[in-house]
């Protein structure tokens, strides 16, 4: 009983360290956002021509080679905003995870030499992300502004409801992979086989009509995508930019969240089982 309480006690420092040591929080999303961009020429200018540059050749093949068209409930919406809408948390989701396999061994200097809450890692990295992610949908709501395209109001409401579960499933995943990572010395090698399959499965380049299409035929298939926690996070972000009503049922957002939860609770506990071993394996 004694072992229970100290790891849940031990989990609830993990998972309140963000807020109790913020001051070192914003030390590491600094260094972070250094290492990432002062050294370059363009500095932080990368964070909007790095998948500017990606969206706009998806944008082309699609259009042009696959003539793909934007489903109904999004409008006029051009495509390439419809893209840029499905990459950007996306594209914070790969960041994140496919650092975190060598997040801890990057760390090695500050891990074996500082008494330090080893969790902010993850916590910073997906803070990095999310900071050059605010960027690609200020560069959203400029080409909205462009097209003469506007958010209907009352969807901006739902905001967090996507948000808050990108942040605890990203983090909580970050964590688990990041403990994996220590252990296993070819988790990157693994993880970069898995996102890439992942770009497949998440709805970036297709919307919730197009699982719905394959339903009858492919149920196995469907269920798949459904089950990935990143398809009702990227389809509730375009119904709050560009979507006219809330297309997924009550069902889908309530996995969402109790996915992200679990993900996140686990993925404490898991870092907090293993935090003190961490040095020992580097």
């Amino acid at each position: 009983m004694k072992r229970i309480i100290n790891s849940f006690s031990g989990m609830l420092s993990i998972l309140k360290s963000p807020f109790l040591k913020r001051n070192v929080l914003w030390a590491l999303v600094r260094k972070d956002l250094k290492d990432k961009y002062a050294s370059s020429f363009l500095g932080i200018l990368w964070a909007v021509i790095k998948p500017l540059v990606v969206v706009l050749i998806y944008d082309i093949f699609f259009t042009i080679v696959y003539q793909s068209r934007i489903p109904e409930g999004y409008g006029n919406t051009p495509y390439i905003i419809f893209l840029l809408l499905g990459f950007t948390p996306y594209q914070i989701f790969t960041e994140v995870i496919g650092r975190s396999s060598s997040l801890l061994q990057s760390n090695i200097s500050m891990i074996t030499k500082m008494v330090f809450p080893y969790e902010l890692f993850s916590v910073a990295s997906f803070a990095t992300a999310f900071i050059g992610a605010v960027v690609n949908f200020c560069m959203v709501i400029i080409f909205m502004a462009a097209y003469g395209i506007a958010p209907e109001l009352m969807n901006l409401v739902y905001l967090p409801v996507f948000i808050i579960p990108l942040i605890l499933f990203t983090i909580g995943l970050s964590w688990i992979v990041s403990c994996i990572g220590v252990i296993i010395k070819d988790t990157d090698q693994v993880v970069a086989i898995i996102l890439t399959l992942l770009l497949f499965l998440t709805p970036v380049f297709y919307s919730h009509q197009m699982v719905e299409m394959v339903q009858p035929s492919y149920p196995w298939l469907a269920f798949i995508f459904r089950a990935n926690p990143l398809y009702p996070i990227i389809e509730g972000l375009r119904v709050v930019f560009i979507g006219k009503e809330m297309v997924l049922s009550m069902n889908i957002l309530f996995y969402m969240f109790g996915i992200s939860i679990l993900t996140f609770l686990v993925g404490g506990m898991i870092f907090n089982t293993f935090k003190c071993e961490i040095a020992d394996y580097l």
